[in-house]
């Protein structure tokens, strides 16, 4: 576990907070610390070595540089032994990304660099001392100072992007086994032989890079965020998504596309720490994270058919994102986008979900709207008062056309309701949303995005006065008088013109279980009913055939026992 570094100039170097991995003395001993190699400010690392082989650190590599410099990390960790230290890179204008990064001790950038603690190359600087492990140890959400800092080689540019050269050439002295084995060996069959490895355990595929077409991809600099925003999606849940507007926003994490379409969360570059603090990265560094893997923010939103491989949600990837939103490149509808389908829409009234009918006037007056999520969760309002009601309230009430009402929806994070209410009905859920505020729409029918079918229902019938005969499902010449809609323990029945019967939805599940008393009140029955393109039963029983008339013998659900609604007013007293 790495030590703390210094977070002040005046602060004197603190010593290990906890037990390092690898034992290391925690007070000061009589053994010196090794005196770099340098090269004027340029430093070879004093606590590297290859391969975590204590005899090989830069020393080692000292004596037989022309063969032991040819690794790449070799010539990173020991640049004043391999002759690689930078040449002064012309100065850049660059914003420390993501804003207000601190590493996982509480170190900011400009400490990093007043303390001298890392190099504008990626490097430790002449302030970082080797008991503080490295840098990378000190990471906060899968970001240390050589991705976050400007001072340490990170940040975003923030200029125009400049041409940087490209490295991929092949290593002159790496060969697997015999010299002749060497890159140009590896070309003629690299499916195969990028995996083998030289004397020193290293493979083709980081030494042959042009030979493996393992070239490292130099990415955009600069990156437009789309004018109409991007759409997020919840990593464990593609159909839970919105149009985010501000690529700034917090608490969204990134996932990269390759271009064969399949996706990728690790290494992870943002999202919860282990302490529950959350790390986010803006829309533009995302899309440079994705870019310096080869990669790119998906363009594709998920398939009909869910594939986690291959969706920018990317689910069960890792990185715990499955509870976050992720960034895409997918654009989000223009408002004019919006086109009102050719055969109308269903709306519903706000205070009865059984109560719907077809809309065909997009334009239509004494329109209200509620939105839904992914999961037909809805809503009337943003916050916690009718004073953010999505139509207006009172004298404010707008009456939305359907496009102001899909793009208010759109506006807000979410869309019109897209599925119709299931039964048994819960306040707060599909298109009518019902006990969710602005207590006008309940009288008005409310917009959906729900096509009309080529025949609609006639309108929902309404509770007679005098009360509606019920029918013992068991013996159709048992019935009596019912003048309570609510009354518990009345079974749901269904029927056809033809009074055929039902109990159960189309999928086999009983509306309601009687053997558990689960009764349904009557205007939940007539819209179960109306869900399944039925309606209530307005005809007696006309024999004792079974699953016909209002009594359904023999549909199941133990309604048997139970008395069933109807749509028969009562006869008068």
């Amino acid at each position: 576990t790495p030590t703390k570094e210094p977070t002040s100039p005046k602060q004197p170097t603190p010593e290990p907070t906890r037990e390092p991995t690898t034992k290391r003395p925690t007070k000061e001993t009589t053994t010196p610390e090794p005196t770099p190699n340098c090269d004027g400010e340029c430093c070879d690392s004093t606590s590297w070595r290859r391969n975590d082989n204590e005899g090989r650190d830069c020393g080692w590599v000292a004596e037989r540089k022309d063969v032991r410099c040819d690794h790449a990390e070799t010539r990173k960790k020991c640049p004043a032994t391999c002759d690689a230290c930078p040449t002064p890179a012309p100065t850049r204008a660059c914003s420390d990304s993501p804003t207000g990064w601190v590493s996982s001790t509480g170190t900011t950038c400009q400490q990093y660099d007043q303390l001298l603690l890392c190099t504008a190359d990626g490097g430790e600087g002449t302030g970082w001392r080797p008991s503080y492990g490295s840098i990378a140890d000190y990471a906060m959400g899968g970001v240390d100072a050589t991705d976050a800092c400007c001072a340490c080689g990170g940040g975003i540019a923030t200029d125009a992007p400049m041409a940087q050269p490209t490295d991929c050439s092949d290593s002159t002295s790496w060969y697997h086994d015999v010299p002749e084995n060497d890159c140009a060996w590896v070309q003629r069959m690299p499916a195969t032989r990028c995996q083998e490895p030289n004397q020193d355990n290293i493979p083709a595929v980081e030494e042959c890079l042009a030979a493996c077409d393992n070239c490292p991809v130099e990415p955009p600099t600069t990156f437009q965020f789309p004018e109409t925003g991007v759409m997020v999606y919840k990593g464990g849940d593609p159909e839970d998504c919105h149009c985010e507007q501000n690529p700034e926003a917090s608490n969204v994490v990134p996932v990269c596309c390759r271009e064969d379409s399949s996706c990728f969360r690790q290494p992870c570059l943002a999202g919860r720490t282990k302490d529950g603090t959350f790390v986010s990265l803006g829309w533009a560094e995302a899309a440079r994270r994705c870019a310096e893997h080869g990669a790119s923010l998906c363009f594709e939103p998920p398939p009909a058919t869910q594939s986690p491989e291959t969706s920018p949600n990317c689910e069960a990837a890792g990185c715990g994102y499955d509870r976050e939103f992720v960034w895409t490149n997918v654009t989000c509808p223009k408002k004019d986008d919006f086109q009102f389908p050719m055969n109308g829409v269903v709306v519903y009234r706000g205070g009865d979900p059984s109560d719907r009918k077809c809309e065909t006037d997009p334009k239509a007056k004494d329109r209200a709207f509620a939105c839904c999520d992914g999961k037909n969760k809805c809503f009337r309002r943003l916050g916690g008062n009718n004073e953010g009601c999505l139509a207006g309230h009172g004298d404010s009430f707008a009456s939305p056309t359907w496009a102001e009402a899909a793009a208010a929806c759109r506006d807000a994070g979410a869309a019109l309701c897209v599925e119709p209410p299931t039964a048994p009905y819960k306040k707060r859920r599909g298109p009518n949303c019902d006990g969710a505020g602005c207590g006008k729409y309940d009288k008005l029918y409310l917009w959906t995005n729900i096509e009309c079918e080529e025949s609609i229902l006639p309108e929902a019938p309404k509770f007679p006065d005098e009360g509606v005969l019920v029918y013992k499902g068991s013996d159709p010449n048992d019935f009596k008088c019912v003048k309570d809609k609510n009354k518990a323990g009345i079974a749901p029945v269904c029927c056809f013109g033809n009074n055929a019967c039902f109990r159960k939805f189309e999928g086999g599940e009983c509306m309601a279980d009687m053997a558990l008393g689960a009764g349904m009140s009557w205007a939940d029955t007539v819209a179960a009913c109306r869900a399944e393109g039925a309606t209530l039963c307005s005809k007696p029983p006309t024999s004792t055939d079974k699953r016909q008339g209002p009594n359904c013998a023999g549909a199941g659900c133990s309604g048997g026992g139970a008395y069933g609604w109807t749509n028969i007013p009562c006869p008068a007293a």
